[in-house]
């Protein structure tokens, strides 16, 4: 299962928080507009071969991020660089409900 298709499910089962979670994902690409790339996020959040819940795969980059202290403050939130990434594709692919 890719980025979109997770993130397709998600927003069926938790739409508030998906909006919140994309507000900081725009707020993140205005800090970061070289990333506002749908497919290159992808690559960033799963290389190729991952899948979502595999290891190594989402949550191995944000432990890994956590690790080495790859971090994003975001609206005052501090976040693995994963995470920031992962709100930023749920803002580019609309996944936030109106």
């Amino acid at each position: 299962m890719g980025v979109e298709d997770w993130l397709s499910q998600m927003a069926v089962d938790s739409p508030n928080d998906l909006f919140v979670l994309g507000q900081l994902g725009e707020t993140y690409l205005a800090m970061h507009p070289d990333e506002a790339d749908r497919e290159q996020l992808s690559r960033l959040l799963v290389p190729d071969g991952w899948t979502i819940g595999s290891r190594p795969g989402l949550i191995s980059n944000v432990e890994r991020d956590w690790i080495s202290h790859n971090v994003a403050v975001v609206n005052g939130w501090v976040l693995a660089r994963t995470e920031a990434r992962l709100c930023a594709m749920i803002f580019l692919t609309g996944r936030v409900p109106a």
